[in-house]
């Protein structure tokens, strides 16, 4: 997947790359874990998805810095990101365990807060200071 300032338009090529990345993972899962382990199989899909999401942050944030990119672009590519591996992970999950209605809506609140964070790690304007109390935490957890 090419990561560069444009990558916020491509939409479609990144829910299509996740999907694939997905459906990789999903195969090597099922290795490993029993159809009667679905709780065992929703949980590495997530966690590959997460450390896919992680990777492609990560090479935003890196082509960020070498070319300057202004929060203004940095931004819209990483909130993309973050959307499109929540819908997949979402989409892998319920292929894995189907969500019932509570489980549905406690995993959107789940990924809900990270998703809203990411727009503080990178503020648009220089007047607004706004702390994060898991901004604050991960940066304690960084420093030790």
């Amino acid at each position: 997947m090419k990561v560069d300032k444009d990558l916020r338009d491509r939409k479609a090529d990144l829910l299509k790359y996740l999907c694939l990345r997905a459906a990789e993972a999903l195969g090597e899962i099922k290795k490993t874990y029993g159809q009667s382990e679905y709780r065992e199989r929703a949980s590495a899909s997530n966690k590959a998805l997460m450390t896919e999401k992680e990777r492609l942050v990560s090479q935003i944030r890196q082509e960020a810095n070498r070319e300057h990119w202004t929060n203004e672009e940095i931004v819209p590519n990483i909130l993309l990101v973050s959307h499109c591996t929540n819908v997949v992970m979402l989409e892998c999950r319920n292929s894995v365990w189907p969500y019932d209605y509570m489980a549905f809506s406690r995993r959107i609140g789940e990924l809900w807060e990270p998703f809203c964070n990411d727009c503080f790690e990178f503020p648009l304007r220089k007047d607004v200071c706004v702390v994060c109390a898991t901004i604050v935490r991960r940066r304690a957890q960084e420093a030790f």
